[in-house]
């Protein structure tokens, strides 16, 4: 920067200068262009967006762009000594479509588009096109003829306006990056095309609905949607959503006899889970669900809305139980009012060993943390799993674990049955259990139970972080828009994820392309974790060396006792009051008060 700031900055001042005028240009006042056709024209006009900014006339500006009609033009002012901007309709210039239809020549009756000012979205700014459609019969409609020109169209009957399938991929991907919002990049489109504080006639709302109808469209094309001989009316719920493939999934990554293991082995095909709940992402009482007719209802991440509701209102009165643990809020509190909102939050199921949303394992929580919400996500959310065993945490497990198989009883028989057949260990994520009595530290410790690895339970918590800058966007939104919205970030999320497992370490080099299964993170977890568990297996080892045997036999055949069967004695649990100092000086003082007599 040194270097550029004293030998190059001012040099490169001038040529930002001079590119503001006519440059090479300034002795010539007439088209010096080399094709046939010119005629020599006054060289007034010149393209921001080809390379070159070569002056050319009007007449070859416009048949040098036939085919770029979102170009951005300017011409000189010679009284002002400065460019305008100027619009290639503005220069007579006609856009025809369907020219597939047409190789040699155009439409022999071309259409106009309705209206007069037909405008194109592109991630250069926004343009008014004189747009003329095929119109003699061989073309499909207006809409289909944008489509295959790369333009959305606002509407499939007589739409005024269009975005480029450009600007829509640059402001979707924005928006998964950066949590860019839909006011800010139109604006900033608004911007580039007159700054000067005089804007073009807004299209701010034909935007919303075409990136919303955009995020549709991809996510249904991602997930073979466009295939399918039901077509999209036959999609199931949560067939959309990017699912954890590191998970066990039967039939996909299982064994063939993965039911027959030893109990020992089990644990080799349970799923773990982490529920949550976030009440930064409120959305407040604005729009209704008849205003806001949804575009993918249950199709991802949240459930099916309708069912939903209607399970909530039917069993809205069914009671909770305050907390026997400390005062948890969500316990205690779950009718909790959140004025002005619709929504005074959300919770997920998450894949709590890789960090991913589950389908339907999303909603939309009305007051507090009730029950009632977090466990129609739950049973939903295991739906459609053949799976048998699951360790869940959740920050109120020690709570809500209680009567849950009671609860379960107003489920549909098969999802009672279901459940019924499965084995489930509850238990409090690390980070919060410390906030709990002692006997939940002691039971539903990530730390005391076997098969769990160094799981910590708090996924959901790393989830949040991402997704929480879109609080203030989404909090305004009506109710589908923010549930399709809030969809496509968890997919986006769950890509990521997917994308990191993949990722390989240079010291795979030598290792097929598509053996390449274990990734980078993973790779560096295991070289760095490795060597710190031998070492703290040998601090193990020495330690019980100066042990007696037989108490640390004792000792090995309680817990052993204790993990088969939690109904025996609990080797963690204080036999004796914990010594504390005000005990000890209590004792002191009844000592010394002994002795003084």
């Amino acid at each position: 920067v040194k270097v550029w700031k004293e030998r190059y900055r001012f040099r490169w001042l001038e040529e930002l200068l001079r590119g503001e005028g006519r440059g090479d240009h300034a002795a010539h006042a007439m088209c010096v262009c080399d094709h046939p056709s010119c005629r020599g024209g006054m060289a007034e006009i010149r393209c921001k967006d080809c390379y070159g900014g070569e002056l050319l006339s009007v007449e070859c500006i416009v048949r040098d762009h036939a085919r770029n009609p979102l170009h951005r033009i300017e011409r000189w002012n010679a009284d002002e000594k400065c460019f305008d901007s100027v619009s290639l309709k503005s220069l007579g210039m006609r856009f025809y479509l369907g020219r597939e239809l047409h190789p040699s020549r155009t439409c022999p009756r071309p259409q106009p588009t309705p209206g007069k000012n037909f405008v194109v979205i592109d991630d250069n700014g926004l343009h008014e096109v004189d747009v003329y459609y095929c119109g003699c019969g061989k073309g499909e409609s207006l809409s289909v003829q944008l489509m295959r020109m790369k333009w959305l169209p606002s509407t499939g009957n007589r739409p005024r306006t269009a975005a480029t399938f450009n600007v829509m991929r640059r402001y979707h991907g924005l928006s998964l990056e950066s949590k860019c919002s839909m006011s800010e990049f139109y604006n900033s489109l608004a911007r580039l095309t007159n700054n000067t504080g005089d804007p073009p006639p807004t299209h701010y709302q034909e935007f919303i609905n075409l990136t919303r109808e955009w995020r549709n469209l991809e996510l249904l094309k991602r997930a073979g949607c466009g295939h399918t001989t039901t077509g999209i009316d036959g999609v199931e719920e949560g067939a959309c959503a990017l699912d954890c493939p590191a998970c066990p999934h039967p039939g996909k990554n299982l064994p063939p006899a993965w039911r027959n293991v030893p109990p020992e082995k089990r644990f080799l095909y349970a799923l773990f889970l982490a529920l949550d709940a976030n009440f930064r992402m409120q959305r407040k009482d604005v729009s209704s669900e008849a205003s806001d007719p949804s575009l993918g209802n249950g199709l991802a991440f949240f459930g099916e809305v309708n069912a939903y509701m209607a399970h909530l209102e039917k069993h809205w009165d069914q009671p909770q139980p305050k907390s026997t643990c400390v005062a948890h809020d969500a316990v205690n509190t779950p009718d909790k009012e959140a004025r002005g909102t619709a929504s005074s939050g959300i919770a997920t199921v998450d894949c709590a060993r890789h960090n991913m949303k589950r389908p339907r394992g999303v909603g939309d929580l009305q007051k507090g943390e009730r029950y009632l919400n977090m466990d129609y996500m739950f049973f939903m959310s295991l739906e459609n799993s053949d799976l048998q065993e699951f360790f869940v945490s959740y920050d109120i497990a020690c709570q809500w674990h209680k009567n849950i198989w009671e609860r379960l009883q107003i489920y549909p028989r098969e999802i009672q049955e279901q459940n019924g057949q499965r084995f489930f260990v509850f238990l409090v994520p690390k980070f919060h259990l410390p906030a709990h009595i002692e006997s939940c530290n002691i039971n539903f410790s990530f730390l005391l139970t076997r098969y769990v690895g160094q799981t910590d339970g708090e996924s959901p918590e790393r989830g949040w972080s991402n997704i929480n800058r879109m609080a203030t966007s989404t909090r305004e939104m009506g109710p589908n828009l923010r549930r399709e919205f809030l969809d496509d970030h968890f997919n986006d999320w769950n890509w990521k994820k997917i994308l990191g497992m993949g990722k390989c370490d240079s010291g795979f080099r030598d290792v097929p392309p598509n053996s390449r299964v274990l990734g980078k993170f993973f790779l560096d977890k295991i070289t760095h974790y490795v060597p710190e568990m031998v070492s703290s297996r040998r601090d193990t080892l020495d330690q019980e060396r100066t042990l007696p045997r037989a108490t640390l036999g004792e000792w090995r055949a309680t817990c052993v006792a204790w993990e088969s069967d939690w109904a025996m004695p609990n080797p963690f649990e204080r036999k004796r009051d914990q010594i504390t100092l005000a005990s000890v000086r209590f004792d002191l003082a009844q000592e010394g008060k002994a002795n003084s007599r």
